[in-house]
């Protein structure tokens, strides 16, 4: 059977159920059977849920909680409660799922009702959890196990621990989250529970994943995606897929990461589970983004928040608007990256989504830094930093510390940017996330190399070169490349460089990276220039250019425009290379990239300076060093050196003569 005539079979199977169901509906409520009535109608409501029509799911519902309240039926009650509070967490409502959860709790306490209390423990511990509460989350799991435990319910016992082994995965507590989904496979497996044992195998898996362990972490989803098969649960198996597409993903292998990604989805589609289509759609725009294909990751974002937004999932609309800032962000249009991340930020507040909030406060951050307005961008990473210390978030917080640790860096602060990037790494090391380790190690290596400390930087991009190739992070050893080969580059090695650039442009071409392959073009082409090989490093930067222009990325644009500007400097050919400068101008002015402005007006000025014009020169040389100062930006200095050179080249009297000259223009 094809694919087409599979997924109208299982719809329509879907439909068959319901219509069954119908049926049997009306044969209980002309019994008058209010126990019946209910179950009928909150089986047709999970059927609907199934399939993402949250709507009619939780209509159904609603009418088995009245079917249950007239019949005195409280633990039916209870039931219904918990389902309808289960609908409005998918939709992000996190208040009214607690409402219906917290009335689902009050009535099985009520009735005597363990397994229904059990229920409701769980359901508002995973409210926490979606929030990023997770010491409440944690308590009202240890209840549900703890209840589970005295009445001797394997199979709660079992789900209690994998709901706290994924808080404990979801706060950095590596070894915690282990130990309770360990915890959780023995007593699924000793219940006899194939569906939860296999919850554990896909559980261990995504910490293994955390951890960078990325080959163990696909032997424990592919364990359950068998364990899913056998017992035919196709939906068990389309998270298995997406698992698996997300660990292909983390490792920088792109193509198998949207194989994966596309059999996931096309379950999905198969059973008509829209919620779950959104959930491939966003996740295959998250690899096209990452790969540096925005037009396509950006249309694929586009489709996950249509659905979102048609099936009600609030949290996931606010995913989907921070997806899409970040595609604006990566193209360099600064302006509707902060709209978009705005949008995010302003519904994850509304629902009260701590974690979600950070990353809100954070991806705006990002935005201000690549507009060179470091401290703004301080200002709001701080705040994400202690919205994180409160949820105890270890991945997020190893993230912020990162960022932060680069934003003293681009600010000339290397003693600070060591300080919070050895944090990175030291919360790296101690949750056992090798991928960050590595990710630290580079960052760590950057400042070394901004501080002339060549050495020191070589010996860091190896540890995290090494460390990528152990782990299997494609990526990340694409990165380290790149890395040394701009050592070697700023210590004059350019053959070197050149091997290790060379090596990077093999890996992005391997992995379908188009911004990688941007980047070593871009690199490689400097390398070229940096040996007076012009007609070499203008085919590169020409190359980098058409990638940049083809996946619309603005900034990227800007950078080989100075880039080619220098070549025709270098080549004496200074008009062109004007022309060049004040193109790359234009976008910086365009996209609010200040630092970008500074940097192209002072390309500029030298521009000026070789063709002699010293007082347009100078003029540049002003206005780039006024904006560098007002950034707090270590260019000053550079630019510092320029009006010395400047000053030297003219001599003092000519220097004088401009400076009066200048002075009585302005009067």
């Amino acid at each position: 059977m094809d694919q087409e005539n599979r997924k109208q079979q299982d719809i329509t199977d879907a439909g068959t159920a319901i219509g069954r169901m119908l049926e049997t509906l009306e044969a209980e409520e002309q019994k008058g059977d209010g126990a019946g009535i209910t179950r009928c109608c909150n089986r047709i409501g999970a059927l609907h849920q199934a399939t993402g029509d949250y709507d009619a799911a939780l209509a159904f519902y609603h009418r088995a909680l009245e079917a249950a309240e007239r019949s005195g039926d409280g633990a039916g009650a209870s039931r219904s409660c918990d389902r309808i509070g289960m609908v409005y967490q998918k939709r992000g409502d996190y208040d009214r799922a607690l409402e219906f959860h917290h009335k689902a709790l009050g009535i099985a306490e009520e009735v005597g009702d363990v397994a229904g209390i059990i229920e409701g423990c769980n359901q508002i511990g995973m409210v926490h959890q979606s929030r990023g509460d997770y010491d409440t989350a944690l308590e009202f799991h240890d209840k549900a196990f703890r209840l589970a435990a005295d009445g001797g319910d394997t199979a709660g016992m079992a789900r209690s621990s994998n709901q706290m082994g994924m808080v404990y995965q979801n706060r950095g507590d590596a070894a915690r989250a282990l130990e309770m989904a360990g915890k959780a496979l023995a007593a699924a497996e000793m219940a006899g529970d194939v569906a939860e044992a296999l919850r554990s195998h896909n559980q261990i898996g995504m910490v293994l994943q955390g951890r960078g362990d990325y080959d163990k972490a696909l032997e424990r989803h592919r364990t359950a995606l068998g364990m899913a098969e056998d017992i035919g649960d196709v939906a068990e198996a389309s998270e298995c897929y997406h698992q698996m597409g997300v660990v292909h993903q983390r490792r920088g292998d792109y193509d198998k990461a949207l194989e994966f990604h596309r059999r996931a989805l096309e379950i999905a589609r198969r059973i008509g589970d829209i919620a779950e289509e959104a959930k491939c759609y966003h996740q295959m725009g998250v690899v096209h983004q990452k790969r540096g294909d925005y037009d396509t990751a950006f249309e694929f974002h586009q489709k996950a928040l249509c659905i979102n937004e048609k099936i009600g999932n609030v949290a996931a609309v606010s995913r989907s608007y921070n997806q899409m800032g970040i595609v604006y962000l990566n193209r360099g249009e600064y302006d509707w990256a902060l709209e978009y991340c705005q949008k995010a930020l302003d519904i994850a507040e509304r629902i009260r989504d701590a974690a979600m909030g950070s990353v809100g406060y954070q991806n705006i951050g990002i935005v201000h830094q690549k507009r060179g307005e470091y401290d703004k961008a301080l200002e709001l990473a701080q705040r994400a930093l202690e919205m994180k210390a409160h949820t105890d978030d270890f991945y997020g917080i190893l993230r912020i510390y990162g960022q932060m640790g680069l934003l003293h860096k681009l600010k000339g602060d290397y003693g600070k940017a060591l300080e919070y990037s050895e944090k990175a790494l030291e919360l790296a090391e101690k949750i056992g996330d090798a991928a960050g380790v590595a990710k630290s190690y580079n960052q760590i290596g950057i400042i070394h190399q901004s501080r002339g400390d060549y050495g020191g930087a070589l010996q860091l991009f190896h540890k995290a070169l090494e460390l990528a190739e152990k782990i299997g992070d494609v990526a990340e050893i694409s990165e380290s490349h790149n890395q040394i080969g701009i050592v070697h580059q700023s210590r004059g090695d350019y053959d070197r460089s050149l091997e290790f650039f060379k090596k990077a442009l093999g890996i992005a071409k391997g992995i379908g990276d188009i911004a990688g392959v941007f980047k070593s073009y871009h690199q490689i082409g400097i390398a070229h220039q940096n040996k007076n090989e012009y007609d070499a490093a203008f085919d590169y930067h020409r190359q980098a250019l058409e990638i940049a222009e083809r996946i619309g990325d603005i900034t990227g644009v800007s950078k080989s425009y100075h880039q080619i500007g220098i070549v025709h400097q270098s080549r004496g050919d200074y008009d062109r290379a004007l022309e060049f400068y004040q193109k790359a101008l234009e976008i910086a002015k365009r996209v609010g990239d200040v630092a970008g402005v500074a940097s192209s007006i002072g390309m500029v000025g030298k521009a000026m300076q070789m063709k002699k014009n010293y007082i347009d020169a100078f003029v540049n040389y002003l206005v780039s060093l006024d904006i560098f100062e007002k950034l707090g930006s270590p260019n000053v200095e550079i630019v510092h050196g320029l009006i010395t050179e400047l000053t030297k080249e003219m001599g003092e009297e000519d220097f004088s003569k401009l400076l009066e000259e200048l002075k009585n223009k302005k009067q």
